[in-house]
């Protein structure tokens, strides 16, 4: 009974984290304050994938959404050329009621997915659909070992091609400078 009153305690606390800095970023007019809020979002994003034990998720959403794009975005904004461009992004207000619009619906449906989906922890038993139970584990565990096992030649086949994508972009970057 204590236990799942804090978890719900936890859940709300990281939903509000992650639905009030994105109304904000959504009612803001500075793109890099708008920036500065998506980072609050996406740790809450990270809070909740904890909550529900998917911790490969948690790590992937604070290594790649808020160490690589969010950052990325960021130099983009602030290594920008701003000759004649504003300061501050100026939109009609129409796309702000838009954005509202849109913000309100999609609460809507994801209220809707958390009140009606049966969510599953860590350690908890399922049923495999043959009568029998299965414990489910962390996620990261069963990740790893399907990585290193079953999925590797794809996961090599994965790495090999975005290291040649990475070598692509560093030819092309190069090629440009020469020009």
């Amino acid at each position: 009974m204590q236990t799942s009153y804090y978890y719900a305690l936890a859940f709300w606390f990281f939903a509000a984290l992650a639905v009030i800095p994105a109304l904000i970023m959504l009612l803001s007019k500075n793109i890099v304050r708008m920036a500065l809020w998506l980072l609050g979002t996406f740790g809450a994003f990270a809070g909740l994938y904890i909550l529900l034990g998917a911790d490969f998720l948690a790590v992937s959403q604070i290594m790649i959404y808020i160490g690589g794009i969010l950052i990325l975005i960021l130099f983009g904004i602030m290594l920008t050329r701003r000759s004649g461009m504003a300061n501050n992004l100026t939109l009609p207000n129409i796309y702000g009621a838009a954005g509202i619009l849109a913000f309100l619906v999609l609460l809507v449906a994801i209220m809707q997915m958390v009140f009606y989906t049966p969510w599953q922890g860590a350690g908890q038993y399922v049923e495999t659909g043959k009568g029998a139970l299965k414990q489910v584990f962390p996620s990261s565990q069963s990740i790893g070992n399907l990585l290193m096992s079953d999925f590797l030649l794809p996961f090599e086949i994965a790495s090999l091609l975005l290291l040649a994508a990475l070598a692509g972009a560093a030819y092309i970057i190069r090629r440009r400078r020469e020009q």
